[in-house]
């Protein structure tokens, strides 16, 4: 048995399912494919660090039991009350607070190995 996990570093916006930087999809043989939108080339790095922070929530949240349709409707909601989906991680009573803040963790000790700032990063890029 084989499965893959493929990362799309995109200007793509249509292929996310909202209106973030990153995004996830897994199949029904339970291939991932892994989004980071990224307006150019020069965001290469910022792309690939939404894609790392996405794969990461993907697994935690997989592994815990929350289901895809879950963190949809969560996302969905945040967004139908203004907020943005990729912020909505951050919000008080998130389903998949533990698991974003985690994968956030991550994701600032890889930009800072990248020689970026974090709060630049996160104000203008996410």
């Amino acid at each position: 048995m084989e499965k893959t996990i493929t990362l799309h570093l995109t200007d793509d916006r249509s292929l996310l399912r909202n209106d973030g930087t990153g995004d996830y999809k897994v199949d029904e043989q339970g291939n991932i494919d892994i989004y980071g939108y990224m307006q150019d080339e020069r965001f290469y790095n910022e792309a690939w660090l939404v894609c790392l922070h996405e794969l990461i929530e993907q697994r935690l949240t997989q592994h815990r039991g929350i289901r895809e349709e879950e963190i949809d409707a969560y996302d969905r909601n945040i967004c139908e009350k203004g907020g943005v989906a990729d912020e909505a991680g951050n919000e008080r009573g998130c389903i998949y607070y533990k698991e974003h803040h985690f994968a956030e963790c991550i994701e600032r000790l890889a930009a800072n190995e990248l020689g970026m700032n974090w709060e630049d990063y996160y104000q203008y890029y996410i």
